[in-house]
């Protein structure tokens, strides 16, 4: 089993709180790439967390996500319990209200969810990161 602190730094390094849009709908997601030979990390995800799946990407990758918002709830709880550091806990906070919105209403506040999206499209952007004024 892998060990609390260490989840969040990976999540930290290398997992993404995002969303898609389709036909209308959107949903949100958590995702992580890493290489082919660290599968097994992948699946200690899986496992800790109780769900998500790993695809095979090119070239020699893997991609583990979780869409499901039955499985997103625990990604939830884990992150207010071992919270991110800097930038990426900004985005998660962001990424948090969307899951919340979609996991209380059946048809949440379309507006609300939009302004989420493009909040949370503005902060994982990278041209907004380099916008951003130099900190002293």
């Amino acid at each position: 089993m892998l060990a609390p602190e260490y989840v969040t730094g990976l999540a930290d390094a290398s997992g993404s709180f995002t969303f898609s849009r389709s036909a209308g709908n959107m949903s949100v997601y958590f995702s992580l790439r890493l290489p082919e030979r660290d599968r097994v990390i992948l699946e200690g995800l899986q496992s800790y967390w109780g769900g998500g799946r790993i695809y095979p990407v090119s070239p020699g990758g893997l991609y583990y996500r979780v869409s499901r918002h039955n499985e997103l709830l625990p990604i939830v709880d884990h992150f207010d319990r071992y919270p991110l550091q800097g930038h990426k806990h900004e985005v998660f906070g962001v990424w948090r209200e969307m899951v919340e919105l979609k996991s209380r209403f059946r048809h949440p506040a379309r507006e609300r969810l939009d302004e989420l999206a493009e909040r949370l499209s503005s902060l994982t952007s990278s041209r907004s990161r380099r916008r951003r004024p130099a900190t002293p």
